[in-house]
């Protein structure tokens, strides 16, 4: 990839702000998912993560993308406007965080559609990026994407580096991601089964291992680094911390682009002659 200003390579921070809406799509998984306690993990990420990492970005002067449902626009309606005022982009993350592979095509419609209006009436635009709720799509969501004039997707994994697709006749651009780079996949934990994904509570040492090489080795390579948070899991200082040290790690680097992934779609379609 080239990027602008000759950097090396690119970087994104993206934070998917699910809030309860995670635990309680899994309810019919285990009603276990839709207890006072668990729904208060989720309750976590609104109310204390994600003012923290605010405030850890304001630090750095580093855009973010905030990826949120239509439904915790409608609930934390302050908390959006205030990220939206601090000029972090923000993504389109479904209505209720429900997985579209289960919905019919008129369920994936009506989710865009009471989405997108929450997002009307809060910040005054629709967002131009979008993450699926559990990285799942269904035969319909690409079809969807064009139809409502999205810029890029922010899901699939068969690369490091973005690229342009085609779907209806509509071009989008992809910026994939890895569950490597997802902080859930770490430390995701919930004392009920079944979540296959969840590997327990690891320690922060460990992740930023993982993640500063990843970094290194996209930096040599020149490959596009995307960072998928979660504020109910990376608001707790330990791995808050953690993060801060990742960031000037990624910083100390004099040629590294840092930008939200709405302007690394934009430079892909500029640069490779698509509008």
């Amino acid at each position: 990839m080239r990027w602008p200003d000759q950097a090396r390579c690119a970087v994104s921070l993206t934070i998917d702000l699910d809030g309860e809406l995670v635990w309680l799509n899994k309810v019919a998984q285990n009603p276990a998912f839709g207890s006072p306690v668990i729904r208060s993990m989720g309750r976590f990420g609104p109310q204390v993560g994600a003012p923290r990492l605010l405030d850890l970005l304001d630090r750095y002067g580093i855009k973010a993308c905030f990826f949120i449902p239509g439904k915790n626009v409608e609930a934390y309606p302050e908390l959006v406007r205030e990220i939206h005022s601090r000029g972090h982009e923000i993504g389109f993350h479904g209505h209720d965080h429900k997985n579209p592979a289960t919905m019919t095509l008129e369920e994936e419609k009506e989710d865009f559609a009471l989405a997108l209006a929450a997002f009307e009436k809060t910040i005054g635009e629709r967002p131009l990026g979008y993450r699926s709720p559990a990285l799942e799509m269904s035969g319909n969501t690409w079809d969807l994407l064009a139809a409502n004039g999205f810029l890029y997707d922010s899901g699939l994994m068969d690369a490091d580096y973005p690229y342009l697709l085609q779907t209806g006749g509509h071009r989008l651009v992809e910026i994939p991601v890895h569950w490597l780079l997802d902080d859930w996949v770490h430390f995701g934990f919930n004392m009920y089964p079944p979540l296959p994904y969840m590997s327990g509570i690891s320690s922060q040492e460990k992740v930023f291992e993982i993640w500063s090489t990843e970094f290194e080795g996209m930096y040599q390579a020149g490959c596009h680094f995307v960072l998928c948070l979660h504020p109910q899991l990376m608001g707790r200082l330990s791995r808050l911390n953690m993060l801060e040290r990742l960031i000037r790690r990624i910083k100390s680097r004099p040629d590294v682009w840092i930008a939200p992934p709405v302007e690394v779609a934009r430079w892909v379609l500029a640069s490779q002659g698509a509008s």
